[in-house]
């Protein structure tokens, strides 16, 4: 039985091979569709169909040219959803004349996912049916079939035209940037900020509709006096410039500013007064510039000094007097120096009388703190800078000659104050009455200046021939070997300092010997006389120390250097070299 249907198959394979063309419509599945009835004829077989390959994509697309570019540049929802599927799987052919040449998910097109094709239907969109827009009046690329489904623009104008009520005022811009499909009139967030005139303070509650009439946004002038009725007649200075005087938050809120204020500086005091205070309601009225015709009622001084007030006053403190015054007190018979320039003129010309005062001594407007017991000539010890610090003459201190530091003490720190006033009739004498003593009596009866100078209590220069300093001693700060500021009792030997490294073995026996026969001050590392001991000659010179003095370790633990070998005789350090070979042999 294979082998009769064998047979048959390649029976009807040979047919199939020299067949006439009127036998290959014969063997037709059926009718071509109407798209495709221009390839319908007996011979146009080959047009769709390969002998090895049956229908490939290949030939479908050496006819569908715009498909084949939306492939390759991935585009569309053949070259995005569907450019790894065969054409055959969506598009059925032989079904007849009427069949239908797309094979729609879930049977008809309204079933399609618009998402597929790269645009989503969103809001109105997604309720238009199909043929609404796929027509050919909305098609932006030609060459196509009139029952295409291809060419449709994405953007809002190509199917909207009629629609724009801005009339092509944005046609360079997209429509999603003000309007969703949702509701044309349902404006998305516009951030007025990225256009020239951004929405700030009170502008940003106003309605599109009050600047934008009649749906012209384009060209909406920016001038404030094109929306706002400026209350300044005309008369004024002020132009069209409104934001130099007042801030979109607030048209009450003025923020002129001072530095254009040139006709009359807002300095100081005139810097706080509102405008309206000056200009008036409206800004129509210019003020005179003299002082008086604004602070007549302030003047304290009932027109003594004319109306110039400025000649000496000052505009940052009406109290304080400005430098260089019409009145020039250098004139007087009390010129101001020192102190006396800050002083307030009310404090010496009380309730703004100025005419003459006592002023030829100090006490007669300062009181006396000495209660009268140095004198009554405050200048002999004070001046005008400053009544501290004293300037008492170093020369007339003989009771206590000042040297040193001590001509930088304050007079008080000696002087000490007996509440509420300084003592100057008796000062200090002793060091001990001002200076703790950091010795603690070690060095009484004898007195600090046997050691120290007023010129610099540390570091004073200290005879030490009691036990001269030499080598490394002579570097040493005092309190490596004075600890804790002990002077008295310091031992004075080498080992209550440094320690015994040899564990007493000079001095545990004769001849016992100080540290200084081997060690210097400048090096502890030094040089000893090998020759009063054991010469060393011959190999020994070359020999090092430690090849003889070894390291051992003593009763309690410790470990030192044994210099004291306690014997001279060869056979202690070196092997008897005659006891051994054939000679030596038989010997106890």
């Amino acid at each position: 039985m294979r082998r009769v249907v064998a047979l048959a198959a390649a029976l009807f394979v040979l047919l199939l091979a020299f067949a006439s063309p009127a036998f290959a419509q014969f063997l037709s599945p059926g009718e071509i569709s109407a798209p495709h009835r221009e390839i319908a004829g007996d011979g146009d077989c080959d047009r769709c169909h390969s002998e090895d390959q049956g229908v490939t994509d290949r030939l479908c697309l050496d006819c569908h040219r715009p498909i084949a570019v939306r492939l390759q540049r991935g585009a569309g929802y053949h070259g995005k959803a569907a450019k790894t599927e065969a054409c055959t799987k969506c598009h059925p052919e032989h079904l007849g004349r009427s069949g239908a040449i797309v094979r729609w998910p879930g049977g008809r097109p309204e079933a399609f996912n618009h998402l597929q094709a790269g645009w989503a239907l969103t809001g109105k969109h997604h309720d238009a049916k199909c043929r609404d827009c796929h027509v050919a009046k909305y098609r932006t690329e030609g060459n196509l079939p009139d029952q295409t489904w291809l060419g449709l623009p994405t953007a809002c104008q190509a199917c909207h035209k009629t629609d724009d009520p801005h009339k092509g005022q944005f046609r360079d811009r997209a429509c999603t940037q003000c309007h969703v499909t949702e509701d044309w009139k349902t404006l998305t967030p516009f951030d007025h900020a990225k256009t020239k005139f951004a929405l700030r303070g009170k502008h940003a509650d106003v309605k599109c509709a009050e600047c934008h009439e009649k749906g012209v946004y384009s060209g909406t002038s920016m001038a404030c006096v094109e929306c706002h009725e400026t209350p300044h007649p005309k008369a004024t200075e002020f132009g069209e410039k409104c934001e130099r005087c007042h801030t979109e938050r607030l048209w009450s809120e003025l923020v002129y500013a001072k530095r254009e204020h040139r006709k009359f500086p807002l300095d100081g005091g005139h810097a706080a007064p509102k405008c309206t205070d000056c200009h008036g309601p409206k800004a129509v009225r210019a003020p005179v510039t003299e002082c008086v015709a604004c602070h007549a009622r302030d003047d304290v001084h009932k027109g003594q000094f004319g109306r110039k007030c400025e000649s000496c006053h000052q505009i940052s403190a009406w109290k304080q007097l400005k430098k260089g015054a019409a009145i020039d007190h250098d004139k007087t018979a009390f010129p101001l120096r020192g102190e006396h320039i800050g002083v307030e003129c009310a404090e010496c010309h009380p309730n703004g009388r100025f005419k003459p005062i006592a002023h030829a001594r100090c006490l007669d407007c300062h009181r006396d703190p000495h209660e009268g017991k140095v004198g009554t000539q405050c200048e002999d010890c004070h001046a005008v800078g400053g009544f501290q610090p004293a300037l008492y003459p170093l020369a007339r201190h003989t009771t206590f000659a000042l040297t040193g530091a001590h001509r930088a003490v304050p007079c008080n720190d000696c002087h000490r104050p007996a509440p509420p006033k300084l003592d100057f009739r008796q000062g200090l004498k002793a060091c001990a009455e001002c200076h703790r003593d950091p010795h603690e009596g070690q060095f009484a009866p004898r007195t600090c200046e046997a050691c120290h100078t007023t010129a610099a209590w540390v570091g004073a220069p200290f005879d030490h021939a009691v036990w001269p300093l030499t080598g490394r001693h002579a570097r040493a700060a005092c309190v490596a070997c004075h600890d804790g500021g002990r002077y008295e009792g310091t031992p004075r030997t080498c080992v209550a300092c440094h320690g015994d490294t040899h564990l007493g073995q000079f001095v545990a026996g004769p001849p016992v010997k100080a540290c200084d026969v081997c060690h210097r001050t400048e090096a502890w590392k030094g040089t000893f006389d090998h020759t009063s001991v054991w010469p060393r000659e011959g190999e020994h010179e070359k020999a090092t120390c430690a090849a003889c003095h070894k390291e051992v370790r003593v009763s309690d633990g410790r470990v030192t250097v044994r210099w004291r070998l306690g014997f001279q005789d060869c056979a202690r350090c070196h092997e008897n070299v005659h006891r051994r070979g054939p000679a030596a042999e038989g010997q106890p």
